[in-house]
């Protein structure tokens, strides 16, 4: 009689069969596992962040004499792969300081180094 109310009960709760263990002297024991579970959630959103991150580059304080737009055309135009994003943001008021962010949607990863390389080819074409 006492056994059927308990798997009810466990039916009916939002705790998942594997986290109640049943003593039979000591009664209904239960343990939370949703901190591990947490964990392995919030382990896998940051792996998977991590690897979104892989396809972007940011590069800051590049110096170009003109306006993002004209720096937009030109990596545009010499430096950079087709399928790779690029979002330019004016640091100052004056002008001539920008930071650039690469996003490759479709291929590898992007280093630093070939990033400050597409921004010196487009410098250089001006």
């Amino acid at each position: 009689m006492y056994q059927p109310e308990q798997k009810k009960k466990l039916q009916n709760s939002n705790i998942s069969a594997t986290s109640v263990k049943l003593h039979t002297n000591k009664g209904l024991t239960l343990k939370d596992h949703r901190a591990t579970h947490l964990q392995k959630t919030s382990k896998d959103i940051v792996q998977r962040m991590e690897v979104a991150q892989l396809a972007t580059r940011r590069v800051r304080n590049v110096r170009f004499n003109g306006f993002s737009e004209t720096l937009r055309q030109l990596l545009l135009r010499w430096a950079v792969p087709n399928g790779t994003r690029i979002q330019i943001e004016q640091t100052d008021h004056v002008g001539g300081s920008f930071n650039v962010r690469f996003t490759n949607t479709n291929g590898p990863a992007i280093s630093i180094a070939t990033a400050r390389g597409w921004i010196q080819t487009a410098i250089n074409h001006q």
